[in-house]
């Protein structure tokens, strides 16, 4: 007897539109096509979501976080997690081990027949001129008996770049050793509409992390005890970098730095630099810490970074039972939009953004803080049904528009004698900005801070009083006006700090000195910063603590509470959004830039341990 099936909710999935066939050509698939998956299991996210609303209003001292072996009292049971095994050999998918202790997923590969039988698909392939994509119509399904395990599957969509979307390397060629100089900023660019010069390097403005962290007052610690993780789903760093970066700080003992499933280095000269980046910014604001890097064993060049890959890293880090990182940073970002669904021409769904989601829940309830940058290209990310006809749109991006994650934008910092004389928002949106890294096309960017308002995530209870703008669609059809939606979204960012590339970070890639800046800059920074208040927090009460998710505390000490604890950005626009005098937050900079010890004291942290007194 056949046993029934079960549609799995929110796998439901439709053809290419009639326009995007304009675009695509139905395609063969591969022979002997191997398929891998992960079936992600359902966790009590009620319990968890419970968890969090007790202890969001709490101090850090009061709270309470589950521990990891809480949180397995949250996870499917032994039964239902071998039940979901049982299934797979059945159908002759092989199960990529190891055993997940925290029954969070299981990763299956098979052949396509086996992975169709399996979840009751057919899949149908499509090309476009850039991407090639495997989809499916109607929804997955599985039996009965397994249906209460799985939440959902990811990997029944793929979409992978066309060879002519590629930036291959030269044949025969391998990655210099070290890529011509940073080009300095240009000494003549032009001055800001706002009248602040942008002559930066002449006004001697790049910076180290120990300058940066004086002028943010940042508490005299150096995050002893503690352990910072920074998720690199793409490239690595170089040991001989941080040794000479170290060394150029005076830092006498170097931080420990640890590498947890590393990807290869010199595969993508961009993706190195990131990670030099977030390490070096990291360590120099707390180097007494246990950095960790979380990365996906990547070997290959890769065109797109999927929200598959930053799970398998982040995963990693929220369940690391040996460093027990206290802060997590995350130095990309992702437009509010399904790309596959971008380019089938369909209605875009969030489901991998929702199950991303489910693992900040987890984070949270570990007490761990998650913070994510807030994007580089101003209010504005790529939309459309597809790569023909994408358009730029006042999108956020993910993961920062999550209410579970700490979203950090940038500003332009400008310093005389040791002190800020002035901080505006990072929008450099007048002037061009090409990178280009050895081996790989140049592209443009437009230089700006991240921000807006989001339309998939709700406005969060911890900025009612933030006056968030809504996120507004106007919609005209044969010149006439429709309709005007507004909604009431999650803002983004929430807080800031100096990401201006021209009055960046000092850092040092493939042994040159080098230029850090972006929101990939800032947010490293603000993962650093909350690690010291967290040793802070320990010295002070005598025990672990942790500021865990910290955004409803940040909101009620600087709104409610009236605490003086951020630097308002009053100055500066991305685009779409502009701060302003009297405005308590604003969609370029949040709150805005740290008063660094004064919100560790408002955090509980001893003024005397703070000063370093004690």
């Amino acid at each position: 007897m056949t046993e029934d099936r079960v549609s799995i909710p929110g796998s439901e999935r439709s053809g290419p539109s009639a326009k995007a066939l304009d675009w695509l050509i139905e395609a063969e698939p591969q022979r002997d096509e191997r398929i891998e998956i992960t079936c992600i299991c359902r966790y009590d996210v009620p319990t968890l979501e419970r968890k969090l609303r007790e202890i969001e209003s709490q101090m850090p001292a009061k709270r309470r976080y589950l521990t990891h072996k809480e949180l397995k009292g949250c996870a499917p049971s032994e039964k239902a997690f071998n039940d979901l095994l049982s299934f797979a050999a059945e159908h002759g998918l092989e199960h990529l081990g190891p055993r997940d202790a925290h029954r969070c997923d299981v990763r299956l590969a098979g052949a396509r027949s086996a992975v169709e039988a399996a979840f009751g698909v057919k899949f149908r392939y499509y090309r476009s001129s850039s991407a090639e994509v495997r989809t499916y119509e109607g929804s997955a399904s599985v039996p009965g008996s397994v249906s209460g395990v799985i939440q959902a599957v990811i990997g029944l969509e793929r979409m992978v770049a066309t060879e002519s979307a590629t930036s291959p390397q030269p044949a025969g060629k391998t990655p210099e050793a070290a890529p011509p100089d940073p080009a300095p900023p240009a000494s003549d660019a032009p001055a800001a509409a706002r009248g602040v010069r942008a002559n930066a390097r002449a006004e001697g403005a790049l910076y180290t992390g120990t300058e940066i962290s004086k002028l943010y007052k940042l508490p005299e610690l150096r995050g002893k005890g503690q352990c910072v993780g920074i998720i690199t789903p793409l490239g690595d760093f170089d040991d001989e970098d941080l040794k000479r970066y170290f060394a150029e700080l005076k830092i006498k003992d170097r931080p420990t730095v640890t590498r947890v499933n590393p990807n290869e280095r010199n595969v993508m000269a961009l993706a190195d630099f990131e990670s030099t980046l977030d390490v070096e910014v990291a360590a120099s604001i707390c180097p007494g810490a246990h950095i960790v890097t979380y990365g996906t064993r990547n070997t290959q060049p890769v065109s797109y970074l999927t929200l598959e890959m930053v799970r398998d890293a982040l995963k990693s880090a929220i369940f690391d039972e040996e460093n027990l990182p206290s802060v997590l940073s995350m130095s990309f970002a992702f437009p509010e939009a399904c790309s596959i669904d971008r380019l089938l021409g369909r209605p875009c769904n969030n489901d991998e953004e929702d199950l991303l989601n489910q693992l900040f829940l987890i984070a949270g309830c570990l007490g761990i803080t998650i913070c994510a940058s807030s994007g580089d290209s101003g209010s504005l990310s790529a939309q459309g049904a597809g790569w023909p006809d994408l358009y730029l749109c006042p999108i956020t991006v993910f993961p920062a528009a999550s209410p579970l994650v700490l979203a950090c934008g940038g500003t332009t910092l400008y310093a005389n004698k040791g002190k800020i004389r002035e901080e505006v928002v990072w929008g450099r949106l007048a002037q061009a900005m090409v990178v280009l890294f050895s081996y790989s096309q140049p592209f443009a960017n437009t230089p700006a801070t991240g921000g807006g308002v989001s339309r998939h995530y709700p406005l969060p209870d911890y900025q009612r009083k933030a006056q968030v703008p809504p996120a507004v669609t106007v919609t005209f059809n044969d010149g006439q006006l429709k309709s005007i939606k507004e909604l009431a979204g999650r803002g983004v960012p929430d807080v800031a700090a100096n990401a201006d590339p021209l009055t960046g970070w000092k850092l040092v890639f493939r042994g040159k000195p080098a230029v850090g800046g972006g929101t990939s800059a800032s947010t490293p920074f603000w993962a650093a910063y909350l690690t010291l208040i967290n040793e802070g927090l320990s010295r002070t009460t005598g025990a672990p603590t942790r500021v865990g998710w910290v955004n409803p505390l940040l909101y009620a000490l600087q709104i409610d509470k009236k605490k003086d604890v951020f630097r308002p950005i009053v100055k500066g626009s991305n685009g779409g959004y502009a701060a302003a005098p009297g405005l308590v937050w604003n969609a370029c900079t949040g709150l805005g830039s740290p008063k660094g010890t004064k919100l560790a004291v408002a955090l509980g942290v001893s003024r005397a341990i703070a000063k370093g007194r004690q």
